[in-house]
């Protein structure tokens, strides 16, 4: 608990088991930045409480690697060669 208290933002990887997922509510409740990362499998209102939500790792990586977010419902864009 200590370390979603000092987090500045939780990050979860799909798929992700259930205590990820209390986890990622109680992160929530803290007020903290929230980062999913994968496919959702099964639709659900949980993954609405995400601020920031990418379909893979290597679009998070770019993102970040950037130095930019972007906001649920927009893909991050591919930089094209």
């Amino acid at each position: 608990m200590a370390g979603l208290k000092s987090a500045e933002a939780i990050v979860m990887l799909l798929p992700a088991g259930l205590a990820a997922h209390m986890e990622a509510g109680v992160a929530y409740g803290l007020g903290k930045r929230m980062v999913l990362i994968g496919e959702v499998s099964k639709p659900e209102t949980l993954y609405l409480m995400f601020n920031e939500r990418y379909p893979d790792i290597e679009s998070f990586l770019e993102t970040i690697s950037n130095g930019g977010t972007h906001k649920i419902g927009r893909s991050p864009r591919k930089a094209s060669k």
